[in-house]
């Protein structure tokens, strides 16, 4: 992966060549997030058009480190890559029969991925008495460990792949944060991501262009450290 490697090395040099006396913070968080995944095709009215809609939301949870890498002396501009388990999908609601009858066409399913997400973010944190505000953005990697589907009859598994039907490995998309870490070290903090890229290869539940893309916000609770840099 190209683009990750270029980030890693951008963070290396950034981390070497900031101010010699800029204090470094490593963090953990936790919290629930809320995921849907945007233009699926659920069905085909007796036109024959597709009909479009974007999944219900779910809950799950995302949890993870980071660290805070000051870009200015003062500390205001600060480098933030983080290494998080992200749980993304959505819920397609029971879809009756279109001629009229009083049959379920689809059940309604639950859909969970599991990402490896990998978010770097520039911020802007200005310092204060009693804490340090934060906002900013970026962009993320995800890499799919495992998808399922489960419905109330049974439980299966996706595949990850460039095959139809299946899900890509890696998605790719934009961050943006806002947060507020308290002088005793506690985080409060939320984001908003979403997919750049369609998830599925052969777009298959794609119609017209549309992508099928990941979309997931969240709040959380953490707690950071200080990591004090010696003059080199």
């Amino acid at each position: 992966m190209p683009c990750r490697s270029l980030t890693i090395t951008a963070t290396l040099v950034l981390f070497f060549c900031t101010p010699t006396r800029a204090q470094f913070q490593l963090g953990i968080d936790a919290g629930p997030d809320f995921a849907r995944i945007l233009n699926i095709i659920q069905g085909y009215t007796t036109t024959g058009e597709p009909y479009m809609k974007d999944y219900h939301q779910v809950t799950h949870l995302y949890c993870g480190v980071h660290a805070d890498i000051p870009l200015d002396r003062k500390d205001k501009f600060i480098l933030r890559p983080a290494l998080r388990y992200l749980g993304a999908g959505g819920e397609t609601p029971a879809i009756p029969d279109y001629y009229g009858g009083n049959s379920i066409t689809y059940p309604s399913t639950n859909w969970s991925f599991h990402y490896l997400n990998l978010p770097v973010q520039a911020l802007y944190s200005p310092s204060f008495k009693f804490g340090k505000p934060w906002i900013g953005g970026g962009f993320y990697s995800n890499v799919l460990l495992s998808g399922n589907g489960r419905t109330n009859q049974n439980t299966y598994s996706l595949g990850i792949g460039n095959s139809a039907g299946d899900i890509k490995r890696f998605d790719f998309g934009f961050v943006a944060s806002v947060g507020f870490i308290f002088r005793c070290g506690v985080l409060i903090g939320g984001d908003f991501q979403q997919s750049l890229t369609g998830i599925d290869p052969e777009n298959s539940f794609n119609y017209v262009g549309r992508k099928v893309r990941n979309s997931v916000w969240g709040v959380y609770l953490g707690y950071t450290w200080t990591l004090k840099r010696k003059s080199h």
